[in-house]
């Protein structure tokens, strides 16, 4: 698909599903429609000079900043929010970026054509390579704050602008500087800043088993709650083999221009605990390589990207993973998963963080499969019937969170806590761990 079908789509779904006039701004719904108004002579298929594309610009870069500042009101409390504004901001951020791009291919050239030409003659500068930079991150942004109806055609301009980047990034390899000196160690090597080394009491420790059919898991874990860890499941994937993210270079490559929410704090429930957007080079510059090279200093900032829709958003890391056959199961006591749509495909969320990142305890509605593509981590599962003595937050929104640090359990404030059991393990780089619906991790 070429962006310039893209882009009539986007306007066609726009007319078809979007009503304006329950937009309750009334100086909103007038720059919509006026936007309308310009947008609707403009045609992708004659010339237009550059005056009538800063027009076109700057009436959606308007639009854009006004429905951004009203999303942005709601801090993230997206429930109280009508959807039309966040479709909105999508709808203004893929033309504003059709036309910027349109803008500077002449009118002999296809947006791709250019696109080609700037890696293939000598156009090929920091000020072109800022300009695609710079559209790739206003597309992200409303891959984050935008709502679902354009999401696909968004990730499909993303991916017709990668093509290039990917390029681009070939020719400017050097400018990727990571003193990375663990890429080639292997995962019996003590110094290694992916490993953990912990004792885990073997009465608690959680089953190890090595790819059991999908009857036998089914079976003997899935059906009666059981968590287990399968072992060698993820060894045919590029993620591990061919395209490994122990590679930070690798990452870089791939991801480093896109733009991601990054969570800022030692846990989501500390009182500092917020969220950033920046780019995957900065956060791996600022929150991996910086943490790893400055790990005595306690008082670091940590930086997590915990359970996105990566996957979604950068096609090129979905291609690394497979989704292990274990995930299309169900369970056969549909009370055990009523929270879950059997029918839906999995989900599928990533998290990445340095060294010392944890979670706060807690449960989940759904089946996990954990899938540990580098490094290892420590995790300690509670069966459900262990909840009444966690102490869980009673506001709905922490309702799965428990308010105890497993860390430094203040027996005081939580004295039935001394009663708990529980299984424990260190999950290592290419073991997937099944975590059963409700059991609090």
């Amino acid at each position: 698909m070429q962006i310039k079908d893209i882009y009539n789509q986007t306007v066609d779904l726009f007319n078809q599903k979007v009503d304006i006039d329950i937009i309750e701004s009334s100086s909103l719904k007038c720059l919509i429609k006026s936007s309308f108004e310009k947008s609707n002579s403009y045609s992708p298929n004659t010339n237009n000079d550059d005056d009538d594309y800063n027009s076109l610009i700057s009436i959606y870069n308007e639009v854009n900043s006004k429905t951004y500042q009203i999303i942005n009101s709601v801090k993230s409390d997206w429930k109280q929010l009508d959807i039309i504004y966040r479709d909105i901001y999508s709808y203004s951020s893929i033309l504003i970026s059709y036309y910027s791009l349109a803008q500077q291919s002449s009118s002999s050239l296809s947006i791709e054509d250019y696109l080609l030409s700037l890696y293939t003659s000598n156009n090929n500068n920091s000020s072109n390579s800022n300009i695609i930079q710079s559209i790739i991150s206003k597309l992200d942004y409303s891959l984050v704050f935008g709502g679902n109806l354009f999401y696909k055609l968004i990730i499909q301009f993303i991916d017709c602008l990668t093509v290039y980047v990917d390029q681009q990034l070939s020719f400017s390899s050097t400018n990727i500087n990571i003193n990375y000196n663990n890429s080639n160690n292997n995962s019996n090597n003590n110094n290694d800043q992916f490993n953990l080394h912990l004792n885990i009491n073997k009465s608690n420790e959680i089953e190890r088993v090595e790819l059991p059919s999908l009857q036998l898991f089914q079976s003997k874990y899935m059906n009666v709650g059981r968590p287990v860890i399968i072992k060698q499941s993820m060894q045919h994937w590029p993620a591990i083999t061919t395209r490994p993210w122990r590679n930070l270079d690798y990452l870089k490559s791939v991801a480093g221009l896109r733009t991601v929410p990054i969570e800022i704090g030692s846990t989501y429930l500390d009182d500092k605990w917020t969220q950033q957007l920046m780019t995957i080079n900065q956060f791996i510059d600022n929150h991996i390589i910086n943490n790893s090279n400055n790990s005595s200093n306690s008082k670091r900032e940590i930086g997590y990207l915990a359970q996105t829709r990566l996957f979604e958003q950068i096609t090129k890391l979905r291609n690394d993973i497979v989704i292990p056959d274990y995930c299309f199961l169900s369970n056969s006591n549909s009370n055990n998963n009523q929270d879950q749509d059997q029918d839906s495909d999995p989900i599928i969320n990533a998290w990445f963080g340095p060294s010392g990142t944890t979670t706060p305890l807690h449960f989940d509605r759904y089946n996990n499969l954990l899938c540990q593509v580098v490094g290892s981590k420590y995790i300690r599962l509670y069966s459900a019937d262990q909840s009444h003595l966690l102490y869980p937050y009673e506001n709905d929104i922490l309702s799965n969170t428990s308010r105890i640090n497993i860390e430094s359990v203040d027996l005081n404030e939580f004295p039935k806590y001394k009663d708990t059991n529980y299984f424990e393990c260190i999950l290592n780089e290419g073991e997937a761990l099944y975590i059963p619906p409700r059991k609090l991790i």
